[in-house]
Parts: C-alpha cells; structure tokens; sequence
C-alpha cells in the first residue's frame, strides 16, 4: 500500500496543485521571490510543523525509531526550489 502524501497546513497551497498552474504562477513567483530577495524571508514561511517520522525500521512503537521531519509551507518550499539553483550559481566562485 502507497503512503498518502501529507497535506498542507491549514491555509496552505498544496504542492501537487502547482504543476497545473504553472503557467498561470510564473510571473506571480517571479514577483514573490524579487520580492523576498529585496526584503526578507517572511517570518510566517519559519513556521513548520515537526512530525516524528518512522524510519520504516524496528517497531513503530519506539520512538527512537522515528526522526524528526519539519513540514514548513508550501509556499516557502517553493520559492526555496526557485532560489537555490540561483544561489548556487551565485556563490559557486566563493566556495571550494
């Protein structure tokens, strides 16, 4: 049996909706993360819920069998995802 993904905080945009608006996302994204950029990173976008995770080992009963995994928004998520190849590039001279 498949795992159910998770589902989004409450107000948040799940992720599997992102793909079919794409196109109509773009520039709206393109705006948020200039925007983000320019500013700062939205205190809200820290917010995570931490869920204990089991690491499908031992008994799911033992808690040192679980680790703790951070669901922080969507929203955050995906800024983060269009941000990090840029960063990356950015600073690919400074390091190593």
């Amino acid at each position: 049996a498949g795992q159910r993904a998770p589902s989004p905080a409450e107000g948040s945009l799940p992720m599997s909706a992102l793909p079919r608006a794409a196109n109509r996302l773009a520039r709206l994204l393109a705006h948020v993360c200039n925007a983000v950029v320019a500013a700062e990173w939205p205190a809200e976008w820290t917010d995570a819920e931490v869920i204990a995770l089991w690491k499908r080992r031992g008994s799911r009963g033992d808690k040192s069998m679980h680790r703790p995994v951070a669901k922080l928004p969507a929203s955050a998520r995906l800024v983060e995802r269009i941000l990090l190849p840029q960063l990356r590039f950015c600073c690919s001279g400074l390091v190593g």
